[in-house]
């Protein structure tokens, strides 16, 4: 699944601030045969700033437990 987050608008590119909620587990997502495939979600990625600029940071679940953490640069 993608969500475009940029968009050229009549005189510059700018960034769509649309907050997208998906549960932890058992996300159903029809394919395009119609069939349904259950997903859990295990991580995402963040954009800070203005488009072209700014900077990126992801958060993801530990593969061991419930915990999650989130990475930009060497900062964890």
């Amino acid at each position: 699944m993608r969500f475009k987050r940029f968009v050229q608008n009549q005189y510059y590119m700018e960034k769509v601030n649309t907050l997208v909620n998906f549960p932890l587990r058992g996300l159903e997502i029809l394919d395009c045969k119609k069939q349904a495939t259950k997903y859990r979600l295990f991580g995402n990625i963040i954009h800070d700033g203005k488009p072209g600029e700014g900077s990126y940071r992801t958060q993801f679940k530990s593969a061991c437990g419930e915990n999650w953490y989130e990475v930009s640069d060497l900062n964890v």
